[in-house]
């Protein structure tokens, strides 16, 4: 059984975390280690984990002395970390009992696998089917469901976008899985495309399910809120600047700008922390154009097989309740698809 390693990260929530660790501890596969990453709490967190955990040999408990965010508080964790494969995750989570178990085997056996993600149960909500619909990502980068034909239910689906709380991947692909600087948001579709271009695929197990209670933490402080609306903005955008190959981007620059101004029409609220991702942006030129390049250098999948995989569709229309809103992004997705097949590229919805 290969060892693995599992990366739990916490910030001022400890009850969330030790009924985390808790349920990690129950697991049918046993070759793991945890570790418990404190990512600068002000509160008793360290205290309590200690007086929790002490006597359990499974468990290191690591500092990284300041709050690196998501991003950098996984990555100090993976450095850590001495298993074969790294597991995310999330701190406001419980998993099942064979969690872990069906995880290792959808990674173990094929060779050109990078990522697997659990089943996401969120709170209060229904468990989504993800035999009719795997995640794969817009050409503008949102999470888009796509309903693959002839697509047998099975536990091991594809998807492009990795589930963010819960996922394993393999240590020896990359060493550091984040860049630190996104610090939260958007940072695991940044290791999913990633892994996508470096030619290894990203998967589902339908039966590694986890309880999501989902982001505690924003929830609770508008001040947060405001700067995860400039990260999310900032990143994903970061995201398609790095990713896509020059001609791909010049392509999709009009999809980019559209999408730019009709969120903004549409959430009015949020668009002074979007004019600071902006701003933010069109000021790093040097900055974007370093990590442009770390990850090209990294490409051995040119984007013809990526778009191939990717959504001609703005976003999912699920994202609005209201039915006008609904409709109206059914003709705006509709508008995109003919434009995406107009200048070739043929992205998921041509392929299958």
């Amino acid at each position: 059984m290969p060892k693995v390693s599992i990366i739990i990260l916490n910030w001022n929530q400890p009850e969330l975390t030790v009924n985390c660790v808790k349920s990690v501890l129950k697991q049918d596969y046993r070759d793991f280690e945890i570790l418990l990453v404190d990512n600068g709490s002000e509160d008793n967190s360290l205290e309590i984990f200690r007086k929790e955990f002490k006597e359990n040999k499974k468990i290191r408990i690591l500092e990284t002395g300041k709050n690196l965010g998501y991003a950098g508080g996984n990555n100090f964790g993976v450095k850590n970390s001495k298993g074969k494969y790294v597991v995310i995750l999330n701190n406001d989570t419980i998993v099942e009992k064979n969690w872990l178990r069906e995880l290792v085997n959808g990674i173990k056996n094929e060779k050109e696998i990078g990522a697997v993600s659990s089943l996401e149960i969120r709170e209060n909500q229904e468990e989504r089917d993800w035999s009719k619909n795997p995640l794969t990502l817009s050409l503008v980068g949102y999470p888009v469901e796509f309903k693959y034909k002839d697509l047998e239910k099975e536990n091991l689906l594809p998807i492009f976008v990795i589930v963010g709380c819960s996922f394993i991947y393999k240590k020896n692909l990359i060493s550091k899985p984040f860049d630190p600087e996104y610090f939260i948001y958007n940072e695991e579709i940044y290791l999913a495309w990633l892994l996508n271009l470096k030619g290894y695929k990203n998967k589902i197990a339908t039966n590694s399910k986890v309880h999501h209670l989902l982001s505690m933490t924003r929830k609770s402080n508008k001040r947060i809120d405001r700067y995860f609306i400039f990260l999310g903005e900032r990143n994903r955008i970061m995201n398609l600047l790095i990713f896509y190959e020059l001609s791909t981007l010049i392509r999709i620059f009009p999809l980019i700008f559209v999408n730019i101004v009709l969120l903004n029409l549409t959430e009015p609220r949020k668009i002074i922390p979007r004019f600071r991702a902006y701003l933010w942006l069109l000021s790093h030129p040097r900055k974007i154009m370093k990590k442009r390049n770390y990850i090209q250098k990294q490409r051995k999948i040119p984007d013809r097989e990526i778009v191939k995989i990717l959504s001609c569709k703005l976003r999912d229309e699920t994202v609005f309740k209201n039915k006008l809103m609904r409709d109206s992004l059914k003709i705006i997705n509709s508008l995109f698809c003919i434009y995406c097949r107009a200048l070739g590229l043929r992205t998921i919805e041509f392929e299958n």
